[in-house]
């Protein structure tokens, strides 16, 4: 049967900050079927979005996935990705966790990703695949800092002189 793929709810939707490296921009859970366990031979992580008048991979640079099995090796963010995944294993009904990371380029927007395993059944060696799942909703953009403001009851400023009583302590001048 086919995997069953699904965003990790343990990951948040993401506000990050442009020109930040190395973001975990997508956490997927990926089960095996009853019927068999899954050998995962590609993983295809598809951008969607807008992020400024850019598309959304436009925005994005070093496109990596993160596995039990190990880390692929960064791309070059296109609309859709594939990864070549060895080593993957997924028992009948287990689970495996995939995340996908990259670092965020100047541009503000929101973006999410979408996550397609392709693989095989560990008796059968049947091909498996799943439709496309969605994953977190990624805002790129820059926040602003209010100015600061007085409070009425902050206290005046003082000088405050160490040891003026003789024993330590401390005493307004």
């Amino acid at each position: 049967g086919s995997p069953t793929v699904a965003k990790n709810a343990t990951l948040s939707n993401l506000t990050i900050a442009p020109n930040t490296s190395n973001v975990k921009i997508g956490s997927y859970i990926v089960q095996a079927s009853s019927a068999e366990g899954l050998r995962v031979s590609n993983v295809v992580v598809a951008m969607l979005g807008n992020l400024g008048a850019t598309t959304p991979y436009n925005n994005f640079t070093n496109l990596k996935i993160v596995t039990s099995a190990g880390t692929t090796n960064p791309v070059t963010t296109q609309t859709s990705n594939s990864f070549s995944l060895s080593g993957l294993t997924i028992p009948t009904s287990g689970t495996a966790i995939i995340d996908v990371y990259a670092d965020t380029l100047g541009n503000s927007g929101t973006a999410s990703t979408t996550l397609v395993i392709n693989g095989q059944g560990l008796v059968s060696n049947t091909a498996v695949t799943n439709t496309a799942a969605v994953g977190q909703d990624i805002t790129v953009g820059t926040g602003t800092i209010n100015p600061p403001t007085l409070v009425s009851s902050s206290p005046l400023a003082q000088y405050v002189v160490s040891g003026a009583n003789g024993n330590g302590s401390f005493a307004a001048a």
